[in-house]
């Protein structure tokens, strides 16, 4: 292994040597006729957009005949610019056609076929394609151990890709073995002060998240985000993309404050260092606007959510993966204010879409199956909720820990509706462990299924349960959340009832009280949780 590592690394600095002059003078020539502007045939006298130059460039390089490398490395430079700018099918087309040169043979070095493989993945994963990709990915990296040794620095990079690549096609837990592996190798190779290192500890965090390992992804957030910035700036792109995934996980784990200021700064950042149409401003607007429900911020919540939909229409397309979850945002923030609200026919077309592009199963199908099974129980159908809530969790598709607990969390309460109490207390003594996770860390990710699961044992009986559950749910809310929060409400409201089950009028009264203040503050008098307390406290 060790001679045929030495062969192909004699090989590459020979195909080095051998392109490195017409490289040098190839490039040069590009980037001076790109800075020189427009040619004479594109608008002369007008104003030049940069996107006007790219393109120049983009026809430029397909020009070039004499030396594919070059052609291959400028093509592969170019897509990378192509996907900062979020125009990910020119980024794809251009992975495409440097990935021809070499299965033509009209290119051999070695580097660069690796560079074009990992470009040509990594297009087709931020396409939603990534089965497609995740192939790709696993070729560079295999290209680049053959070339430069398993445990060298371009190696690793690549490893570190490939784990991207891994959580991107739902496999997590292979996803935060490869990206330890490459951190480990990293540590050794180059250290800690690198972007690249940097970059893994920030894609191992979102990892992390996705399987609901929140106290270690936010561990790695306290050492990544001020990396991040002494090595890229507060304003580089990476710093600010980040940022806003630690805001999401604050999301994650009902930490809605420090949620709405990471998010809040990073839109704020966006917005100086983007152009309107980069897909992240309407990313953050939705990430945002969750944050902001989770605070009882209504009002904003639906302007950040509108926002993010209407940014997603007009500049990504109704195909992207960002629209459908600007929809699932959308419609969940509706359906917390107004349970009754029918979210179904704005889910249709994203849907079709859904399945045109990744069949019937899909991460992206089951998100917006979760919702139309909200809505429809929402809406008094119990019954073809439970079918479409089974849909979701029957999709055998691996789903971001969130959005399965969620799902579980509203079989559950289908099945107390339907007096199947067996089944019910199934899926509750499955999630204890979430809960006293939770319970140990002082997290608010689990205030919704905790006041749930005292419902579930208060309709069961088991009033004496019920009581502390609520309890318990109360003093996370109180500790965790803004006073008057209406989550914490809700854990009142709970508690109330279950306190005048047991006869104890006057504190039920006190905490039917507590949770009126709380929900009158964000929802309307007609909202189901209103007129609860309402009613207890008649």
């Amino acid at each position: 292994i060790q001679l045929s590592q030495e062969r192909n690394a004699a090989q590459l600095a020979a195909a080095e040597a051998r392109i490195s002059a017409a490289e040098s003078e190839e490039i040069s020539a590009f980037l001076i006729s790109l800075l020189n502007g427009a040619s004479p045939e594109v608008g002369q006298g007008e104003e030049v957009t940069a996107r006007q130059l790219l393109e120049q460039g983009v026809e430029r390089i397909d020009a070039i005949e004499d030396q594919p490398e070059v052609k291959a490395r400028l093509l592969n430079d170019m897509s990378g610019i192509y996907v900062f700018l979020g125009d990910e099918e020119t980024s794809l087309r251009l992975s495409e056609k440097a990935r021809d040169l070499f299965q033509t043979g009209a290119a051999q070095d070695i580097k660069t076929e690796s560079d074009t493989y990992n470009r040509l993945g990594e297009a087709l994963m931020f396409l939603g394609r990534s089965s497609e990709g995740l192939p790709y990915l696993q070729k560079s990296h295999s290209l680049a151990v053959d070339a430069f040794g398993e445990t060298s620095e371009r190696a690793m990079f690549l490893l570190a890709r490939l784990g991207l690549g891994l959580h991107e096609n739902g496999q997590f837990n292979e996803a935060i073995n490869t990206l330890r592996e490459a951190r480990n190798g990293y540590l050794k190779t180059a250290g800690k002060n690198t972007e690249q290192y940097v970059d893994i500890l920030g894609n191992l965090a979102i990892s992390l998240d996705a399987v609901g390992r929140f106290h270690e992804s936010r561990e790695i957030y306290a050492e990544l985000i001020p990396q991040s910035v002494e090595i890229s700036g507060k304003l580089h792109p990476n710093t600010i993309i980040r940022l806003s995934n630690r805001g999401k996980m604050y999301n994650h784990i009902g930490n809605y404050e420090h949620a709405k200021t990471d998010l809040a700064d990073a839109l704020a950042q966006t917005s100086q260092v983007f152009e309107d149409e980069h897909y992240s401003q309407g990313l953050y607007s939705s990430w945002l606007a969750e944050a902001m429900a989770g605070l009882g911020e209504f009002e904003n919540a639906n302007r950040l959510a509108d926002a993010g939909l209407q940014h997603a229409t007009t500049h990504l397309g109704l195909e992207a993966s960002i629209y459908s979850y600007a929809v699932y945002t959308a419609e969940s923030i509706k359906l917390i204010e107004n349970p009754a609200h029918d979210a179904r026919p704005s889910l249709e077309r994203p849907k079709q879409t859904a399945r045109s592009l990744f069949g019937v199963r899909s991460p992206r199908l089951s998100r917006l199956l979760y919702i139309e099974a909200l809505s429809t129980y929402g809406r008094g159908e119990t019954e073809a909720a439970l079918d479409l809530i089974n849909g979701t969790l029957d999709q055998q598709v691996q789903l971001q820990f969130s959005l399965e607990r969620r799902a579980w969390l509203l079989k559950a309460r289908i099945l107390d509706e339907l007096m199947r109490y067996d089944e019910a207390a199934d899926i509750y003594n499955s999630e204890l462990e979430v809960i006293e996770a939770n319970l140990l860390s002082g997290e608010a990710s689990s205030l919704p299924l905790m006041s749930q699961y005292a419902r579930h044992l208060r309709l069961t009986g088991d009033l004496e349960q019920s009581a502390q559950m609520a309890e318990k749910a109360i003093a996370i809310g109180q500790a965790k959340l803004p006073i008057g929060n209406w989550i914490t409400a809700r854990a009142h409201l709970e508690y109330a009832m279950t306190l005048k089950a047991v006869g104890a009028r006057a504190d039920a009264r006190t905490h039917a009280e507590i949770a009126r203040e709380g929900l009158t503050l964000v929802f309307a008098p007609d909202h189901p949780l209103v007129v609860q307390a309402l009613e207890l406290l008649e």
